[in-house]
């Protein structure tokens, strides 16, 4: 027996890998904790596969069947760190490779740490669960007629690339940004099987009517396809277009950043307008008659623009010469403000005497008629003939009430002062006349 296993060691090799095989397939069947998970369905996925979370492997398939429709698979769960699961923790079936579909994995998303956590034997439910779309299924929802169709159109396809091997090389140099691109959407399409389902159906509902509008699908092929064909035809026209659609495009990029500025001011602007322009329709009603009314008035202010026109010439003349006399008439005007203000204290006296002697030149007067002497001669020829004030003040019975100036406001029984002008209390006092000998 000895010489035996001498002879053969590979016999020795072959059993101790049996060992170690069973050895690890024991181990691997033996998890620690289990959990089901419901899918529509479970195709090529079989006991021992890899259960993971984030790529890694946490657990692994322990057993497969199916009830009431749906598939249960068991998951076993070896790592400690991933258990317990909790609830809304998500369960999809993924391909094990990229170029091919034979084998699987069950990847798990984690819930909330803060939901309840699933027990020992719990279910994933069938919501929480994606199951992968097979290649036979999507063969399956083409008939013949379809396959005839879709050959066509890769025949098709094959035509219009003939001979395009240039553009084709450049396309596929671009074709990374592009995949890039499409890659989160893709990503999302993916991980919402529920979004994926409602586009697959709302795709075949486009297609149905499509289906159902050939003819009219053919002709917008057609001119679709003599459209394109024009461009070819003008490829280098339309190079030289976009060349200078570039340059364009950054002036109206740089012009809608400064139109968005503005935009902000006139935002503003109308903030400030509003107020006002809810007030127009009440401006309006009372502007209409005023409006009217300009019409009567536009022609009378022609005429005077017109006559303005005309003077305007001698209206700058007489400025030329009245300018130079501005400077010291204001001078003038400076030193006659005083003296006008203290005439202005006795307006109202001012205003009874024009009414009292507004008529001394009729021969009648508010109330009745009246003669009237006009004297011939000057008033220097009177010299003389009159006493003077000196002596109707030393006359017996006179009596003067009232010094230099007099007091506006007198003679109404309310005299008033203003010391500036030098009407003090002390004009109701005649000894103090300066004027008095």
């Amino acid at each position: 027996m000895r010489r035996l296993f001498l002879d053969r060691p590979w016999a020795l090799i072959v059993t101790a890998l049996v060992v170690a095989f069973g050895v690890w397939a024991v181990q691997s069947r033996s998890q620690d904790h289990t959990v089901r998970a419901a899918f529509s369905s479970a195709v090529s996925v079989v006991p021992g596969l890899d259960v993971q979370i984030d790529g890694v492997d946490v657990g692994k398939v322990q057993k497969v069947r199916y009830e009431d429709g749906q598939a249960l698979v068991d998951l076993g769960i070896s790592d400690e760190d991933a258990w317990p699961l909790r609830q809304g923790t998500k369960a999809e079936i993924r391909f094990g490779t990229t170029i091919g579909n034979g084998t699987r994995s069950v990847a798990l998303t984690p819930g909330p740490e803060s939901a309840p956590a699933i027990p020992e034997d719990g279910i994933i439910a069938r919501k929480d669960t994606t199951t992968p779309v097979e290649f036979d299924q999507a063969f399956d929802t083409l008939d013949a007629k379809t396959r005839t169709r879709l050959r066509q159109a890769l025949q098709g396809a094959a035509a219009s690339t003939d001979k395009r091997d240039a553009q084709i090389r450049e396309a596929l140099k671009n074709a990374p940004g592009a995949l890039e691109g499409t890659q989160n959407v893709v990503a999302d399409l993916l991980a919402d099987g529920t979004a994926l389902k409602a586009l697959v159906r709302n795709g075949d509902r486009v297609t149905t009517t499509l289906a159902q509008r050939q003819e009219v699908v053919s002709d917008l092929v057609t001119a679709a396809s003599g459209t394109f064909d024009a461009f070819g035809r003008r490829t280098e026209r339309i190079q030289q277009s976009l060349d200078r659609f570039a340059p364009m495009l950054k002036d109206v990029d740089s012009t809608l950043g400064r139109a968005d500025g503005s935009l902000d001011r006139m935002d503003t602007l109308m903030q400030t307008v509003q107020p006002g322009a809810q007030k127009l329709p009440a401006l309006a009603k009372t502007a209409g008659p005023a409006l009217v009314r300009l019409q009567d008035v536009a022609p009378v202010a022609v005429r005077t623009l017109k006559t303005v026109r005309t003077v305007s010439p001698r209206v700058s003349s007489l400025l030329d010469v009245a300018t130079p006399f501005m400077k010291p008439a204001s001078s003038a005007l400076d030193g006659l403000s005083p003296v006008v203000r203290c005439v202005r204290n006795y307006a109202p006296e001012i205003a009874g005497w024009a009414g009292t002697w507004g008529g001394w030149s009729k021969n009648y007067d508010n109330t009745s008629h009246y003669a009237r002497i006009k004297l011939k001669e000057g008033v220097t020829s009177a010299n003389g003939v009159f006493p003077s004030s000196e002596f109707i003040n030393k006359l017996p019975g006179t009596d003067n009430r009232y010094a230099m100036p007099r007091p506006p406001g007198l003679n109404a029984g309310s005299p008033w002062f203003d010391p500036q002008c030098g009407i003090t209390k002390d004009a109701l006092d005649a000894s103090k006349d300066p004027e008095k000998p």
